[in-house]
């Protein structure tokens, strides 16, 4: 068999190991090949446009060649969505309540974050426009999770709130945190150095446990002396216990 003479190429000749048990031979114009986070298949020959060809006096009308077909897999990113609590089943978007206890700006670009590694992944896909439905999960889910947080209620007094793009703003109301609406024209380049090199389904199961560190956090002055020296971070019941202990003269012991 093919899969078995390209097995002993790679072994003999490029010392080079292929998992049989993951290695599949088909025939990409009568099914989907799925590699790399991509499916991969071929024009059906009836489905090819039909071109005019002039040869001479004559004019014929010809099938376009066929040609590869690199296909983002719309259906899995869903189903991985609303797998990793971004959306209900049927893709609509819901708010993730993981991410309530952070703030709002730490909300927004953590969302962006995951809809950028997306876009920029399949930058060559031939249906990138089909990612807007990604898109708008990731964008509306952040949008719910706000509302949530914030006691809002719907979808619209958040964007009331934020503008359309989510912008949030420090102190100094200096804009730290955007999700705009985002450009489903496909890109004109392909540029390999802004490619993850995760897979990026696995990237999305990394992105959707993350959690924010308390760096961010430590920059802000104490919440119960509002000093800026010397700051420590201690779980809330821990704190509660030391200095219940210290007013009492009892020692801490762990």
């Amino acid at each position: 068999m093919v899969r078995e003479k390209i097995h002993d190429f790679l072994v003999k000749d490029l010392k080079l190991e292929l998992n049989l048990d993951k290695t599949k031979i088909t025939n990409a114009r009568e099914d989907v090949a799925h590699f790399l986070g991509t499916d991969i298949s071929i024009t059906p020959l009836d489905n090819r446009p039909l071109r005019l060809v002039s040869r001479g006096n004559s004019t014929y009308r010809m099938r376009s060649n066929t040609r590869p077909l690199l296909m983002a897999p719309i259906k899995k990113l869903v189903n991985k969505l609303t797998e990793k609590g971004f959306a209900r089943a049927g893709g609509n978007p819901t708010r993730s309540a993981r991410f309530l206890h952070f703030e709002n700006h730490q909300i927004v670009n953590h969302f962006k974050q995951i809809w950028l590694g997306l876009s920029l992944y399949y930058s060559f896909a031939d249906n990138y426009g089909s990612l807007g439905r990604i898109h708008y999960i990731l964008k509306y889910s952040c949008v719910l999770t706000l509302a949530s947080k914030l006691k809002l209620k719907t979808a619209k007094k958040v964007f009331t709130k934020f503008g359309t793009d989510l912008s949030i703003r420090d102190r100094d109301n200096h804009i730290i945190a955007t999700f705009p609406q985002a450009s489903l024209t496909k890109p004109k380049k392909f540029n390999l150095t802004k490619i993850s090199d995760i897979h990026p389904i696995a990237r999305l199961e990394k992105l959707a446990r993350a959690t924010f560190r308390s760096k961010s956090a430590l920059s802000n002055p104490c919440t119960v002396f509002g000093s800026l020296e010397n700051i420590e971070m201690h779980h809330v019941r821990r704190a509660a216990l030391k200095r219940f202990q210290q007013s009492h003269k009892i020692g801490l012991h762990d």
